[in-house]
């Protein structure tokens, strides 16, 4: 596989110095007990006892996941290492409780985060000081949680997790670090250093992937990092690793380039080396709308069940994605269909032929997209149809065609595309069927969803 250190160094030219910095404290790295002090002291320094004469954590197996009764079994481990911890054997194939107990003693003064994450349907809730600091339902779980609390030198913070794993064996971590520790100390520095940055964050396997939900926020200390990083040198290119779109409120303004790179795979890292480079003109248009806020998604808010009833309600219908946007004083932050260039392009003489037809009539819809640019790239030109005439609510439009065209500078192609009755048609729930209302229907042509400057009314006979 190639990374995207390894893709962009080796594509850089004789002479150019490549800096690398980590940035953020691994997650892994915490829960595993974080980095050794000149002391030989891990980070997160755990004990059984207040006075920090026992170094671990009390670690408890109930065969109930109510921790009622007297633990099955007991033992002191010392960290708690996401998905490595523990593996309960036969018993674990019941529900059961595991219970850890233990105190943080601070190296020095200021605020110290304490880190979970689990998986799944696990639950977890997390005690710091006697006080529920965070909590996981049994739901599909956001990974990973953190409570920040202050913290002394030499003086313990007590803490209690009890967690209830769905599954066989357990997959949680748990660690602290001092807030002040979270970045790497170099970052600043490194950044400040080069003419450009190209700062690579999101998501990993662990934290994103099937059967779990990831938080809409980046990964613990990205955020910081990428304000840090900004502050230093206003020149960062955000490179964004994540299955669909993230929180960007607190950077996005400041931030002169965004890729976002989806799940790159093996060549990855060439791929990026390509774009950065200028090898290769980006071309790809999102298949999804990123919302300015995750409160602004259609779904936000009937997601999950009710408490206890185990139905969900898909309230929104077909108002998903731009449909819900178009249809809306809310607007998202980049619209489906979007994509930049290193080029431009320039959509014009569209033509719908023929102006009026009869439902199961093809409809030809034809445009001009030529590159008006200095590079060769690519475009994605899209047809929407809207249907005011309709009797029943529909989306303003709904995306019906689309193609891709590779173009050099200068160049102009035309491009052709039939539409037919299942690009007028709406599902009518009485007659379980596809129908088509008679009237004015529009066509509109553009690249993306809020981007359509062609526009040519259709009239669809009886």
């Amino acid at each position: 596989d190639v990374s995207f250190l390894t893709g962009i160094s080796d594509a850089a030219a004789p002479g150019i110095k490549v800096y690398w910095n980590s940035g953020v404290k691994e997650l892994r790295a915490i829960f595993a007990g974080g980095t050794q002090t000149s002391g030989g002291r891990p980070a997160s320094a755990f004990f059984i006892d207040r006075a920090g004469k026992e170094r671990g954590i009390r670690q408890e197996q109930f065969a109930n996941p109510n921790f009622k009764g007297k633990p099955s079994l007991s033992s002191t481990i010392q960290h708690i290492d996401f998905l490595t911890s523990y593996r309960g054997g036969p018993a674990s194939r019941n529900k059961i409780g595991v219970r850890w107990i233990g105190y943080y003693i601070p190296r020095e003064d200021g605020k110290q985060r304490f880190v979970i994450a689990a998986v799944g349907r696990d639950a977890y809730r997390v005690y710091i000081d006697n006080k529920l600091a965070l909590e996981q339902t049994s739901r599909e779980g956001q990974v990973p949680q953190y409570y920040d609390t202050d913290g002394y030198a030499g003086k313990a913070i007590a803490f209690r997790v009890d967690y209830r794993p769905n599954g066989e064996h357990v997959s949680a971590g748990f660690g602290v670090v001092p807030v002040s520790e979270i970045l790497d100390p170099d970052v600043a520095k490194i950044a400040g250093m080069a003419d450009v940055v190209i700062l690579s964050v999101g998501f990993n396997p662990m934290l994103e992937g099937e059967g779990h939900d990831r938080a809409y926020g980046l990964p613990m200390g990205q955020d910081e990092l990428i304000q840090t990083v900004l502050d230093a040198n206003p020149r960062t290119i955000v490179v964004l690793t994540a299955g669909g779109s993230v929180d960007t409120s607190r950077w996005i303004d400041r931030t002169p380039v965004l890729i976002h790179t989806w799940y790159a795979g093996q060549e990855g890292g060439s791929a990026l080396a390509k774009i950065l480079f200028g090898d290769v003109s980006p071309s790809g248009k999102l298949p999804i709308s990123f919302e300015k806020r995750l409160a602004d998604n259609p779904c936000y808010n009937i997601y999950y069940e009710a408490a206890g009833s185990h139905h969900v309600k898909y309230s929104e219908g077909i108002f998903v994605g731009y449909r819900y946007y178009d249809s809306s004083t809310t607007k998202p932050l980049f619209p489906f269909g979007f994509g930049l260039s290193y080029t431009t392009f320039t959509l014009s003489h569209l033509q719908v032929s023929p102006a009026s037809v009869r439902p199961d009539d093809p409809i030809s819809v034809s445009f001009d997209v030529k590159n008006s640019g200095h590079r060769a790239g690519a475009e994605v030109a899209q047809v929407y149809v809207g249907d005011p005439s309709a009797t029943v609510r529909r989306p303003e439009k709904e995306l019906k065609a689309f193609g891709r065209v590779f173009l050099k500078p200068g160049e102009t192609q035309r491009l052709t595309m039939t539409l037919n009755r299942r690009s007028l048609a709406y599902w009518d729930v009485g007659s379980r069927n596809w129908k088509v209302d008679p009237g004015k229907f529009v066509i509109y042509v553009g690249d993306s969803s809020i981007n359509l400057p062609l526009q040519k009314e259709l009239t669809v006979a009886e």
